[in-house]
C-alpha cells in the first residue's frame, strides 16, 4: 500500500481537478463577455488575442484535468502532477491578471467595475475550487491580482491608489479561508480513510472469526469422532480387566491371593469411574449428548438407586431414606440416573453424621426431586463455583478416593441438555440441598420393571459364540463364560464365525457392535441368522 501522505495528496488532487472540470464553463464565458462588453477600437486587437488566449487555456486547463482523472493517477505520480497543476493555475492567473492591463480605461467607470467585478469573483472561485490544493490556489490569487493592483498603482490616483491598498487584504482574506478550507478537506480524507481502515480491518477480524469458527466446529467434529471411538475403545481392556477378575474371583485362591485381588479390583473400579467421568463430561463438553425423553414412572429408579446407595450410607453410619412417590415425568431416565446418581454419591461422600433423604415435591405441572444432606455444606462462594469442573469442596490434597470433581459438572451439563433446571440450596456446617425439575406426564407409562440381580454363580450351559475384534475381551469373555459351564467360542469377524458355525452351532450369539473393516455386530448378526436360522438369540 503507498504511504499515506502520497494517498492523501492523491485524494486532494482529484478532488481538484473534479472541481476544475464542475467549474469549467464560467472562465471561457466570462471572456468572451467582457470581450464583447469592452469592445471598442482602440483595444480591438489587444483585447482580441488577449479573449483567444485566455479561452484556449481555459479549455486546455479544463481538457488537462479531465485526461487525468480519465487516465487514473498513481499515488506515486501526485507529487509531478500537483507541480504541474501550480503551473497550470498560475498561468491561468497571468491571464486573468492581464486583463486590466488589456481593457481598463480609467475613464470609463462601467467598464472599471465589470473588470474587477469579473477579477474578484474568479478569485472567490479559484478559492472554493483549487483549496484542496493550496499552493495551486496562492499561485493562482498573486498573479491575477498582481495585473489590477499594479495598473491601479501605475495609475498615480489616489482614489484609485486605496482601492489598489485593498488588494492585498483581500487577498489575505481569501488565503486565509483557503487555507481552512484545506484543512477541513484533509481531515475530511483523514477520517475518510481511518474508516475505510476500519471496516477492512473489520472484514478481516470477520474473517479470521469465520475462519476460527470453521475450526472449531471441525475441532468439534473431531472431539465428537474422538469420543465416539473413545467410549468403545479406551472402555475395552477395562472391560477385559473385570472379565478376567471375574475369572479369578471364581477360582480356588489362597486367602493372601484374594486379599491381592481385592486389592486389584478396587483398583479398577477407581479407574472404571474416573474413566466414566472423563468421558461423560468429555461427551457433554463437545455437545453430543442426545437426550431420548419417554414418559416413565419414576419410583423404579428412585428403588434402584436406593438399592444402589443405601449399603454405602450404611457403611458410613448414615440413613438413606426416599420417599415413594406415584407419578410419571417426562425425561430421558437414563441420563435422569446419571445426574441423580452424581448428587446422591456427592451426598454420601460430603456427609459424616445424620444422613440424605430422597424427596419428590409437585411444583404444578412439574415435579422437584430433591437430594437433601446433613453434610459439611457450602460457602456462597463455594456455591459459585460448585458446578466448574475439578472443583471440590474440602478437597485440596486432590484425594483420589474423594472422585475428581466432575460429578456437579456432569450433572450440571446434563441437566441443561435435557432442559431440567438444577439449582443448590447450602449452608456451611448444616449441610445441602440439590433441586432438579422435571416435567409431569399424564401419557401412558411402560415400565419394563426391575431385572433381578444374580445372587450366585449361574450355570448356564449353553453353547455360545462370542464376536469381537479386541482379543482381550474376546479372551475374558470365553474364560468368563466357560466358567458358567457353557461351551464358548470366539471370533474376530463375520469369517471367522461363519468358520467356527460349520460344524457346530451356537445356542447364543454375542457380538461388539464396532468391529473391523466397517463391519457392524448387527451386521454380522443378520447374516448369521441368515445362515443359522432367525430365531437364534443375540
Amino acid at each position: 500500500m503507498a504511504p499515506l501522505e502520497q494517498r492523501i495528496r492523491l485524494e486532494q488532487l482529484q478532488l481538484a481537478l473534479g472541481n476544475i472540470l464542475n467549474s469549467a464553463l464560467p472562465p471561457p464565458l466570462a471572456a468572451i463577455m467582457v470581450t464583447l462588453a469592452l469592445y471598442n477600437t482602440s483595444n480591438v486587437a489587444s483585447l482580441t488575442v488577449w479573449c483567444a488566449t485566455t479561452v484556449i487555456f481555459s479549455l486546455a486547463y479544463t481538457h488537462d484535468a479531465r485526461r487525468g482523472l480519465a487516465a487514473g493517477i498513481r499515488p506515486e505520480q501526485s507529487a509531478a502532477k500537483i507541480r504541474r497543476l501550480i503551473l497550470q493555475s498560475a498561468l491561468f492567473g497571468c491571464c486573468w491578471g492581464a486583463l486590466p492591463w488589456v481593457a481598463f480605461d480609467p475613464h470609463d467607470i462601467v467598464g472599471g467595475v465589470l473588470i474587477f467585478a469579473i477579477v474578484t469573483a474568479l478569485a472567490a472561485n479559484a478559492m472554493a475550487t483549487l483549496a484542496p490544493i493550496l499552493p495551486a490556489f496562492i499561485a493562482f490569487i498573486l498573479l491575477e491580482t498582481a495585473g489590477p493592483v499594479s495598473k491601479l498603482i501605475t495609475l498615480h490616483d489616489s482614489g484609485f491608489l486605496v482601492l489598489a491598498l485593498g488588494g492585498p487584504l483581500y487577498v489575505a482574506s481569501l488565503i486565509g479561508m483557503a487555507r481552512n478550507t484545506a484543512r477541513s478537506t484533509r481531515a475530511a480524507i483523514m477520517l475518510r480513510f481511518e474508516n475505510i481502515e476500519l471496516v477492512e480491518r473489520l472484514e478481516k477480524e470477520k474473517a479470521y472469526a469465520e475462519q476460527a469458527h470453521r475450526e472449531a466446529e471441525q475441532a468439534n467434529r473431531a472431539k465428537s469422532q474422538f469420543l465416539a471411538a473413545a467410549s468403545h475403545d479406551l472402555r475395552q481392556p477395562i472391560q477385559a480387566q473385570g472379565l478376567f477378575m471375574d475369572v479369578l474371583d471364581r477360582a480356588d485362591l489362597p486367602a493372601p491371593q484374594q486379599d491381592l485381588l481385592g486389592r486389584i479390583r478396587d483398583a479398577w473400579q477407581a479407574s472404571v469411574e474416573m474413566l466414566d467421568a472423563l468421558l461423560d463430561f468429555s461427551r457433554i463438553d463437545a455437545g453430543v449428548v442426545d437426550p431420548q425423553c419417554r414418559a416413565f414412572s419414576l419410583q423404579p429408579l428412585l428403588t434402584k438407586l436406593e438399592q444402589e446407595f443405601g449399603p454405602q450410607a450404611d457403611s458410613k453410619g448414615l440413613v438413606y431414606r426416599c420417599r415413594e412417590t406415584l407419578l410419571a415425568v417426562e425425561s430421558d431416565p437414563l441420563l435422569l440416573e446419571l445426574v441423580l446418581r452424581n448428587l446422591i454419591a456427592n451426598a454420601i461422600r460430603y456427609t459424616d453424621d445424620g444422613g440424605l433423604l430422597i424427596g419428590c415435591r409437585k411444583r404444578g405441572d412439574n415435579l422437584a426431586i430433591e437430594v437433601w444432606d446433613t453434610g459439611i455444606g457450602m460457602t456462597p462462594e463455594q456455591q459459585r463455583e460448585v458446578f466448574q469442573e475439578f472443583y471440590q469442596v474440602g478437597n485440596s490434597e486432590r484425594d483420589r478416593r474423594k472422585g475428581l470433581g466432575l460429578g456437579l459438572a456432569i450433572s450440571d451439563g446434563l441437566a441443561r441438555a435435557l432442559n431440567h433446571p438444577l439449582s443448590l440450596g447450602s449452608r456451611a456446617g448444616r449441610g445441602s440441598v440439590f433441586r432438579i425439575v422435571l416435567p409431569l406426564t399424564e401419557k401412558a407409562v411402560v415400565d419394563t420393571g426391575a431385572e433381578p440381580a444374580l445372587t450366585q454363580t449361574p450355570v448356564l450351559a449353553l453353547r455360545i459364540l462370542v464376536i469381537d475384534d479386541d482379543d482381550a475381551v474376546r479372551e475374558g469373555m470365553r474364560q468368563l463364560l466357560n466358567s458358567w459351564a457353557c461351551d464358548c467360542r470366539t471370533a474376530e469377524s463375520l469369517e471367522q464365525a461363519l468358520a467356527a458355525c460349520e460344524n457346530w452351532r451356537p445356542e447364543i450369539l454375542i457380538s461388539d457392535y464396532r468391529l473391523r473393516a466397517g463391519c457392524t455386530g448387527a451386521e454380522t448378526i443378520a447374516q448369521l441368522r441368515e445362515r443359522l436360522g432367525q430365531c437364534l438369540p443375540a
